[in-house]
């Protein structure tokens, strides 16, 4: 039980049960000035961030750290709602946040919803990638494939009692599920209204084979930004991974390369970039920049 007496002299009383549902909807911030201003209410305080901080590790997909949730949680919560609310893109191949397209047994993506709640969801262009459910650790994953695409996948021709019905059928199925066009299969969203601040950390898990572009943006008024395995000094089968913020259409001359290969592997790219400062990383480890020219 809380006793407050209010400066009119009024008293109240307030049970453990309704001081958690009141703390439970303040934010960090907030927890840190109550508790710094009422010593019996700082553990409470740190219950109610340790408990915030547990659901917000959840919904980004992230495992604690026991110590996060033990010592200091209101300093962890504060750090992690700025991550959260940083968070301008986030594409995820989960069927519940995806627009899928049937097509002769295969799903293919025709839109995937923000994550983020920025609300920058992306949408197929030309063709959109497939969609394959529990296909990594139980995780779904969009396929890209770069090569032109077929019109359709060819079938059995149908047997004389199945034509009729197949006929009936044919304008319906098709007009839900639009046939396949040649080129790449992409993801892009529309154009952000404002730039995103730097410094810009970039987040994929991808498996790329080949000279593979991983991120590209690109407007009618800004330089590209890219996230690749390509721009070798010269042809490789397997090009090393390259960022680079410069250049058009044309290949870029000023860029960020390291030494790691696209050879079909799932791989971790962390990429970090700001005006005065860039990192390269791939499963964790530093790339190295001895082949980099200044960006």
């Amino acid at each position: 039980m809380l006793s407050l007496t209010l400066r009119c002299g009024a008293e109240y009383f307030l049970d453990g049960l309704l001081v958690e549902t009141i703390l439970s909807n303040l934010g960090a911030t907030d927890l840190a000035a109550v508790a710094a201003s009422c010593s019996s209410l700082r553990r409470p305080c740190e219950a109610v961030a340790a408990t915030s901080l547990r659901l917000l590790l959840v919904r980004m997909q992230t495992e604690p750290v026991r110590a996060e949730l033990v010592r200091g949680a209101i300093a962890r919560l504060m750090l992690w709602e700025l991550i959260a609310a940083d968070c301008h893109l986030w594409l995820q191949a989960d069927e519940r946040y995806l627009t899928l397209a049937e097509r002769f047994g295969t799903s293919y993506v025709q839109a995937c919803a923000d994550r983020s709640g920025s609300g920058h969801g992306a949408y197929s262009h030309l063709n959109g990638p497939e969609f394959l459910p529990d296909a990594l650790h139980g995780c779904g994953v969009f396929l890209f494939d770069g090569a032109p695409a077929a019109p359709h996948r060819p079938l059995p021709p149908p047997t004389r009692a199945q034509s009729a019905s197949q006929s009936a059928s044919q304008s319906a199925s098709q007009s839900a599920s639009p046939l396949r066009t040649a080129g790449a299969a992409v993801l892009k969203t529309r154009p952000f209204t404002e730039p995103i601040p730097q410094p810009i950390t970039l987040m994929v898990v991808a498996k790329a084979r080949g000279d593979t572009t991983i991120i590209d943006a690109l407007g009618t008024s800004s330089s590209r930004f890219e996230l690749c395995h390509g721009y070798p000094t010269g042809w490789h089968p397997s090009p090393e991974i390259c960022i680079t913020a410069s250049g058009h259409d044309a290949p870029p001359q000023r860029s960020l390369r390291g030494s790691t290969r696209g050879t079909g592997e799932w791989q971790f790219y962390p990429p970090f970039f700001d005006a005065g400062g860039r990192e390269l990383y791939v499963d964790g480890s530093w790339e190295t920049p001895a082949k980099s020219a200044p960006l």
